[in-house]
């Protein structure tokens, strides 16, 4: 790696996978690469406590991402002087604390597996606000219940978020009235729950992407989606398994969904039953009328106007 570090001064994204490194191999790669803006840990196994103040080094440094085994429970403030505009933590250990200061410049911020620990921390703060201008909030609380009342107060201090994804084990009332309440400018809400969603009681009309993974959802829950989201106009249900052993959703079930959410279900097997709307979200036209994966993928990640669920 060294080899390589000392031949490539104007580099401004760097990638780096291996397990193990040195606090010297990390302030090497600062002094001799003066402009690196974009950096990426991939299976990094040992990140402890004074790995994120060697980040000082890096005055460039605005994209860092980890993906790894993170062992820090201490405070960390070198962050609140970086220009960090995104962060990602993901970590494969799920009992570990990751403690950060505010970093006034974060727009997005992903945590994976540390973030019960995270957020047990941040209701002891003096100020609730970390990020004055996060826009991209993503997340996920494994095995654990969520910390509903911190989670409500992380929301409320930091209502410019537009983009939020939830990955929780239980979504209770707290959080769903949290997110009409606080988050005004919230446009794409992706939630990912094992148990059942509470219905939704507060309208979200900003809200253009809604996006339900592995949620159990009951009548009260649909029929809220038609109530309190005006942006909404599509429906799927992407269901691959019934797909190739059935035809997928029956008509019946259909004409039961469009009842319930008042909103039209989309088929999205045949390129012609995409609305024209919605055409524009699929990367190329094709010369075959079947959608691929690639297709639906697409839609789902771009398409506004449509629920998504699966």
């Amino acid at each position: 790696m060294r080899s390589v570090i000392n031949n490539v001064p104007l580099v401004e994204e760097l990638v780096i996978d291996i397990e193990t490194i040195k606090d010297k191999d990390i302030q090497r790669i600062a002094s001799k690469c003066p402009q690196l803006k974009r950096l990426s840990f991939n299976r990094l196994m040992n990140v402890f406590d004074n790995f994120f103040d060697l980040l000082r080094h890096f005055p460039n440094l605005r994209e860092l991402s980890i993906l790894g085994s993170i062992h820090t429970r201490q405070q960390s403030t070198s962050l609140k002087h970086c220009r960090l505009e995104k962060l990602s933590l993901r970590s494969f250990n799920y009992t570990v604390y990751t403690l950060f200061s505010a970093i006034p410049t974060l727009t997005h911020l992903e945590m994976e597996s540390s973030t019960a620990g995270y957020f047990e921390h941040y209701q002891t703060l003096p100020s609730l606000t970390l990020f004055p201008v996060l826009t991209d909030l993503r997340f996920a609380i494994y095995h654990v219940d969520a910390p509903t009342n911190a989670l409500a107060s992380f929301f409320k201090a930091h209502p410019l978020i537009r983009t939020l994804s939830l990955n929780l084990k239980k979504i209770d009332p707290v959080i769903m009235a949290s997110l009409a309440t606080d988050l005004v400018h919230l446009k794409r809400l992706d939630l990912i729950s094992s148990e059942h969603l509470p219905p939704f009681t507060k309208s979200l009309p900003s809200v253009e992407k809604l996006t339900l993974r592995r949620c159990n959802m009951n009548t009260d829950f649909m029929v809220g989606m038609a109530m309190h989201f005006p942006n909404l106009h599509y429906i799927h249900i992407d269901d691959s398994t019934r797909r190739q052993s059935s035809g997928g959703i029956s008509q019946s079930k259909r004409q039961a969904i469009e009842a319930l959410t008042q909103l039209k279900y989309l088929d999205l097997t045949f390129h012609d039953t995409v609305p024209d709307k919605l055409k524009v979200y699929l990367p190329r036209r094709r010369f075959w009328p079947d959608l691929l994966m690639d297709d639906l993928r697409h839609i789902r990640e771009t398409a506004l106007g449509l629920v998504w669920i699966e």
